[in-house]
C-alpha cells in the first residue's frame, strides 16, 4: 500500500547536502570590519561629551601654584604733615618661596619713583615745594591659606634717595639718602589674579644716622597689574 505522507517543506536534494553552504568568507569579513569601525564612534563621542571639566577649586589651585608675576603699579599717599605723594613702579619677583605658618612666603623687589609735593602754606618761604624720590625695597609677602588665598600681607625695608634736602614749616631732613620701610595688606582679583589693591603705611627716615631725623609717614593706596 502506497503511503500518502507528503513533507511540509521540501527536503534538500542529496547533492545540496543537509544544510545550505555558509556565505563566502570575503563578504562576511568585510561586513564584520565595517561593524567594528562604526561601533566605537558613538562611544568616543559620549566619552568626549561626558569628560569631567576642571572644578573651580582645581582652577584656583592651578592659579595659586603659579609664581608671583611681575607687576607695574601706581599709588597715591598723604602724610599727616599735609605732604602729598604719587609714585609709579615695578615689582620684580624672586625665584624663592617658603611655607610659613600655614601660608606661603614669597619675595620681590619694590622699585619706584615718587613725586613729593607740599602746599604753599606748608612749604618754607622761598623754599622748594617739589621733590623726586627713588627707592629700592626688598619685600617679603605672606599669602594666607598656603598661598591659595587672594589676600596677603607684606613688609619690607630698603633705600631711598631724594633729589634735594626735604624741608617744610614742620620738619626738615638732614640727609638726602634715607631708609624706606613699609607694611601693607592687600588682595588680588581677576581670573588670573592680574589685578591687585593694597593699603600701605610707609615710613621714610635716616634711621638716626644724623640729626635731625623727624621722618615722614605716609598712608598709601596702591593699584597694580601683572604684565606677564
Amino acid at each position: 500500500m502506497r503511503s500518502s505522507f507528503q513533507p511540509l517543506l521540501p527536503l534538500p536534494s542529496p547533492s545540496e547536502g543537509l544544510f545550505p553552504p555558509p556565505p563566502r568568507a570575503g563578504c562576511a569579513g568585510a561586513a564584520l570590519l565595517a561593524c567594528c569601525a562604526l561601533l566605537p564612534l558613538p562611544a568616543l563621542a559620549e566619552q568626549g561629551a561626558g569628560a569631567p571639566q576642571p572644578s573651580a577649586r582645581a582652577q584656583e589651585l592651578a592659579v595659586s601654584a603659579t609664581p608671583e608675576p611681575r607687576r607695574i603699579f601706581i599709588d597715591g599717599a598723604r602724610a599727616a604733615s599735609d605732604v602729598g605723594l604719587a609714585s609709579v613702579g615695578v615689582q620684580w619677583p624672586w625665584a624663592w618661596r617658603r611655607d610659613f605658618l600655614g601660608g606661603e612666603l614669597t619675595g620681590h623687589w619694590d622699585t619706584h619713583i615718587a613725586h613729593w609735593r607740599v602746599p604753599p602754606g606748608t612749604a618754607v618761604p622761598g623754599g622748594r615745594r617739589h621733590w623726586t624720590q627713588l627707592a629700592v625695597v626688598p619685600t617679603l609677602r605672606w599669602r594666607f591659606d598656603g598661598g591659595r588665598s587672594t589676600w596677603f600681607m607684606e613688609g619690607g625695608i630698603g633705600l631711598s634717595a631724594l633729589d634735594g634736602h626735604y624741608a617744610t614749616r614742620h620738619k626738615a631732613f638732614s640727609t638726602r639718602f634715607n631708609f624706606a620701610d613699609h607694611q601693607g595688606v592687600g588682595f588680588n582679583f581677576g581670573a588670573r589674579r592680574q589685578h591687585e589693591l593694597m593699603l600701605i603705611v610707609r615710613h621714610i627716615s635716616n634711621g638716626g644716622i644724623r640729626k635731625p631725623n623727624p621722618g615722614e609717614d605716609f598712608v598709601q593706596v596702591r593699584y597694580s597689574r601683572s604684565f606677564e
